[in-house]
């Protein structure tokens, strides 16, 4: 058993050849096992350990197909490329971790998709072939789609060469195939809810199939987010969030952020931001934080392809902007009509031939890969650091002067690190949220930025300024000794002021930051937009920590009845890993994050709130570090 756990996981490079040896010596000498050894050494995440411990087995885990290798992994599962014994041909087999299956939002949400795309039989859409469920671990057949997604071919391209080379011709015909699936997924009551380049596969079409000479064949992934559109099904997966987010924040629509119901005139406008992308060689909202991101699209009209690429048509820049008006009353209404107007432009472009550029033909535009390495359905994942890099940081804080870092800004670096962002400090995050960028000799509206207060609510010495309202909360340190915050079963809350000149006064518009890790509690939450009540105990929104994933929930009270308000988030590090907590108050809306997660974005609720936020730690200790507000306000 090590030698086949090892010679897996290095086949799969998730270990070094080194250390593979090191190990199998290790074992040897201690007597434990390989496993054991991996998991007291943090060699590999949970995801990875799952892995190699399913490819040891690869004919056992889905009945009548044989597992033949990783294609990638991500929030909902692996996806492994797989044989199918019966008709000995290669398809792609998606499941869920078998720790991901005590959730059973996260089991049904799978259930959803594989449904959902079982229904659709379109050339553009990748074909289901099974599912089912064996030995607690559900899985989903679909054809093996050879190609590049749409995103790789970008970034495989330099932006000038982009912006010069891709032709409106190639972008729209890409457009096309892609608005014919999602018109056929529509008729099925389906919408995608999550288009962009990384979702829109381009492989060789078959011989005799109908496309331009040099057109790759475009295949839609990943209908992981998508959900039946009549009341029926609503009902009966109740999967459905209310004023939330989920998708990609450069592609979504702006309905999808402020709660709205959702429709195709979602997915024509993430199309049309995905061909900006194309012809651009950079998103519509390039270079703006997520925050930023969030708040334009709620507030203005997308930008214009053409600030981006001054030879395009005028045809072109139109439909891409009438496709992303952020009113979906004012957008595109209906696929036959999104389809006519690119066939027009298609009409209007035809002296224009595809093959007279080298960049846009199957072999230039598109060069082969390794069709492994094109993980079609798998979700966008954080890169979570190697050991060898958490080891590299401890030494680098450990050799800085006491002078310059001291154990609560260390604590900080180590805990950005191991959630994968560069800080997690607001100094270098600051949420400087835009309302309003108008365009075109339009006045721009104000913006808020940071107001150059910002301050740590927790020093590490005491929790003078704190309020214990159940539970036990003190002061204690990590295994590192740091100094924490430790919470049991309880709730703590703490005001939001700022002190100007002796007197204190509220803060109205903060991003506030702090760390968290359970330890040995079943969940922390973080409550926020307090109304006030009778005894200042009433209804709250919070952001919910569990160990293998995160969400958005409301309270009734402190320790009142939970309603979750937004589907579950699975986090990339669990367990004993600290994540980040953001919270940003802005004009209009509370964005909360975990990590660098998005859960949703929720519009202020218009009542009086209380000025401060509380934690909740949930049967068990948790700690709390690097509780940092800062404040916003217009310029």
């Amino acid at each position: 058993m090590p030698r086949d756990f090892l010679s897996i996981a290095t086949a799969q490079s998730i270990l070094t050849g080194e250390v593979a040896d090191n190990l199998s010596q290790e074992a040897v000498r201690t007597g434990e096992s390989v496993e054991t050894l991996v998991a007291r050494k943090g060699l590999m995440s949970a995801v990875e350990m799952d892995i190699v411990q399913t490819l040891a087995r690869p004919a056992e885990i889905v009945p009548g197909y044989e597992l033949l290798s990783v294609i990638g992994h991500g929030g909902m599962g692996v996806v492994y490329r797989a044989k199918q014994k019966a008709l000995d041909r290669i398809v792609a087999i998606k499941t869920i971790l078998v720790g991901q299956m005590s959730d059973p939002q996260m089991a049904a949400r799978f259930g959803q998709e594989a449904r959902a795309v079982a229904r659709l039989q379109h050339p553009n859409i990748i074909a289901a072939i099974d599912f089912g469920q064996h030995d607690g671990r559900l899985f989903f057949v679909m054809e093996l789609v050879e190609g590049d997604d749409l995103e790789t071919v970008i970034k495989q391209q330099q932006e000038p060469r982009i912006a010069a080379c891709v032709t409106e011709s190639l972008a729209w015909g890409i457009a096309r195939q892609a608005a014919s699936g999602l018109s056929h997924a529509a008729e099925q009551g389906i919408v995608h809810r999550d288009i962009k380049p990384a979702n829109l596969l381009l492989i060789t079409p078959p011989a005799g199939f109908p496309l331009p000479p040099g057109m790759l064949l475009v295949k839609i992934a990943d209908f992981g987010l998508a959900f039946l559109t009549s009341n029926e099904a609503e009902q009966k997966t109740r999967l459905t969030a209310t004023n939330t987010t989920v998708g990609s924040p450069h592609y979504i629509a702006p309905e999808q952020l402020s709660g709205k119901p959702v429709d195709a005139r979602a997915d024509i406008y993430s199309l049309g931001a995905t061909i900006f992308h194309l012809l651009a060689g950079r998103p519509p909202y390039a270079g703006l934080s997520l925050t930023q991101i969030l708040s334009q699209k709620l507030t203005a009209d997308a930008p214009r392809l053409s600030e981006q690429r001054r030879d395009i048509s005028v045809q072109t820049d139109a439909l891409i902007a009438a496709m992303m008006v952020r009113h979906p009353e004012q957008r595109i209404a209906s696929y036959q009509q999104l389809l006519a107007q690119i066939d027009e432009i298609i009409r209007q472009l035809s002296s224009e031939t595809l093959t007279e550029m080298p960049v846009i033909s199957a072999t230039a535009a598109f060069p082969a890969r390794n069709s492994e390495a094109s993980a079609f359905a798998v979700t966008t994942k954080l890169q979570i650091p190697t050991s060898e890099d958490r080891s590299q940081l401890k030494s680098t804080v450990s050799s800085l002067s006491a002078k310059t870092m001291n154990s609560w800004s260390r604590r900080r670096v180590l805990s950005s690190i191991a959630v994968g962002t560069v800080t997690i400090g607001l100094a270098g995050w600051a949420a400087r949220t835009f309302l309003d960028s108008q365009r075109r000799g339009k006045q721009a509206r104000q913006q808020l930025l940071p107001s150059g207060w910002s301050e740590p609510l927790f020093d590490g010495k005491s929790l003078k300024s704190w309020k214990t309202r159940s539970g036990v909360w003190q002061l204690a340190q990590d295994d590192d000794g740091a100094a924490i915050m430790s919470g049991t079963t309880g709730v703590i809350s703490r005001k939001l002021l700022r002190n100007d000149h002796g007197a204190s006064r509220p803060l109205e518009h903060f991003a506030l930051t702090l760390a968290v890790r359970l330890h040995q509690a079943n969940a922390v939450e973080l409550h926020f937009g307090i109304l006030r009540g009778a005894d200042d105990n009433s209804v709250r929104l919070a952001i919910r920590v569990e160990h293998k994933t995160a969400m958005l929930v409301r309270r009734a009270t402190d320790r009142g009845s939970l309603q979750p308000i937004s589907e579950p988030v699975s986090l990339q590090e669990a367990g004993e890993q600290p994540h980040v907590l953001r919270l940003v108050r802005d004009a209009t809306h509370w964005f909360a994050f975990v990590d660098t997660q998005l859960l949703g974005a929720l519009a202020l609720a218009g009542q009086p709130e209380l000025a401060e936020f509380r934690l909740l730690a949930e049967a068990g200790p948790t700690w709390i570090s690097d509780v940092e507000v800062e404040e916003l306000r217009k310029p």
